[in-house]
């Protein structure tokens, strides 16, 4: 069986609309979802990889038969509860596919050389957004995991402990899941040293927001893939959590902590986001 090589991933970061990007993108009749977004293929060891690759190339499309796509799609109820449903998706007539995945864990735990080595054409697609609000996402998402009994790997304290733990550790090169990946400047040059400017994108969040900057977001990204151009009227945000403020003191800290990452980073892209007060 013959499968469609990735065109592009999703490489992060968690909590940062990958989600939606993703779904947005496979609108497009032109692009074809794997069966999950988010194969988690390349955390494992170099071996694994090794000896497992044909298992992974066969979550996207066989191109022989040319059959259906079922994608299975983790996906929140009104009260924030996860759950899956299955999403099918036909080949177009005719004309160029190409597939992708969204594996948002990737850009803080991969090695871009190891992904280059796979898939040393793909073009790879950055999603950020404001530290504090992305932290505070993070945290209320493995939180909401714990109450539902699944197992995130350690006992998830109340927020402000994890914060300062977090931050504790990594002035010993201590790297936790809720502040260091908001810490984007951390992985960006290694990102860019191994695929270059010209195969990386980096959007914030709020590229995908506004349905107007939505529309030229997507078609920016349809010519930098190679597909036609496509105007979705899809308003849906997928996975997209119940609103919940963030505590003051909490957002005052995290600003502070985060102001000199934030500030190393608008100077290596030669820009500024738009977070805070910036």
């Amino acid at each position: 069986m013959t499968y469609l090589t990735p065109s592009f991933y999703i490489i992060g970061e968690r909590k940062c609309g990958t989600s939606s990007l993703f779904r947005y993108l496979v609108d497009h009749p032109q692009i074809m979802p794997g069966k999950r977004k988010e194969p988690n293929f390349f955390i494992h060891t170099p071996e694994y990889i090794s000896s497992h690759w044909e298992e992974y190339l066969a979550n996207f499309p066989a191109v022989s038969d040319r059959s259906p796509s079922t994608l299975t799609w983790p996906e929140l109820n009104k009260n924030g509860v996860l759950y899956e449903e299955d999403v099918t998706y036909d080949w177009p007539v005719s004309g160029l596919v190409i597939t992708g995945e969204a594996s948002a864990n990737t850009y803080f735990d991969v090695s871009p050389r190891l992904l280059q080595e796979y898939l040393p054409e793909i073009k790879l697609i950055l999603m950020m957004r404001d530290p504090v609000e992305r932290t505070f996402s993070h945290y209320r998402m493995l939180r909401r995991f714990m109450e539902e009994g699944r197992d995130i790997g350690w006992m998830l304290d109340a927020l402000e402990m994890e914060i300062e733990r977090e931050i504790e550790a990594m002035q010993y090169g201590r790297y936790g899941q809720l502040v260091s990946p908001s810490c984007y400047i951390l992985k960006l040059p290694g990102w860019i040293e191994t695929f270059g400017w010209d195969r990386i994108r980096i959007l914030d969040i709020k590229n995908i927001g506004e349905h107007h900057m939505r529309m030229q977001t997507m078609q920016s990204l349809y010519r930098w893939l190679g597909v036609d151009s496509y105007l979705s009227e899809s308003e849906i945000r997928y996975n997209e959590a119940p609103p919940e403020k963030i505590p003051e003191r909490i957002r005052e800290r995290l600003d502070s902590f985060f102001e000199p990452y934030n500030e190393a980073l608008f100077d290596y892209l030669g820009y500024r986001l738009p977070w805070g007060s910036n």
